[in-house]
C-alpha cells in the first residue's frame, strides 16, 4: 500500500494528497545467487483509487556481480512512454563493501525523455551476522 497514511502537499499557491495505491507483484530469479550470470523477472499491478490500474513489468540480468542490465515496461500511458532501460555496474571493495554507479533512461509526460544517474555504497557483507556485542547490551555492573 502506498500513500496510506498520507497528509497533504502543498506547493506555492496549489496542493493534494497523494492518491492511495495498492501494488502487488512477483518476481522468479533465474540462476544461482552469485552465479556468473543470474536475471530477476518481475510483474506488479497497480491499482490507483484515482484512475485505471496498470501492469509493470521488468528484469535485470547480473554479469558476474558486476555489470547489471535492466529493462522495463510499464502500461501506464502510451506505448513509446512505457519503455524504460538502465545499466548498472559495482565495485567491490574491500571488507564485503561495494561502490555501485547506476543509470536509466525513461519517458514521462510531464518531463519528456528522463535520464537518471546514481551513485551507492553498501556497508558490510550482505547476510553478514552482527557480532553478539552490537545485539545485547553490555552488562551494567551491579550496585555495591
Amino acid at each position: 500500500m502506498e500513500n496510506l497514511a498520507a497528509s497533504r502537499l502543498d506547493f506555492i499557491r496549489g496542493g493534494a494528497k497523494p492518491p492511495f495505491k495498492f501494488k502487488t507483484g512477483v518476481s522468479y530469479r533465474l540462476g544461482a545467487p552469485g552465479g556468473a550470470v543470474g536475471s530477476l523477472f518481475s510483474l506488479d499491478y497497480n491499482s490507483p483509487e484515482d484512475g485505471p490500474g496498470y501492469l509493470a513489468a521488468g528484469v535485470e540480468s547480473v554479469l558476474y556481480g558486476a555489470l547489471a542490465l535492466r529493462a522495463g515496461y510499464s502500461s501506464f500511458g502510451e506505448i513509446s512512454n512505457g519503455v524504460s532501460f538502465g545499466l548498472g555496474f559495482g565495485l567491490p571493495v574491500r571488507g564485503g563493501r561495494e561502490i555501485r554507479l547506476d543509470y536509466s533512461y525513461g519517458a514521462s509526460y510531464d518531463f519528456g525523455n528522463v535520464h537518471k544517474f546514481g551513485f551507492s555504497c553498501k556497508f558490510g557483507a550482505a547476510g553478514a551476522a552482527l557480532p553478539p556485542e552490537a545485539i545485547q547490551p553490555a552488562a551494567t555492573p551491579a550496585p555495591s
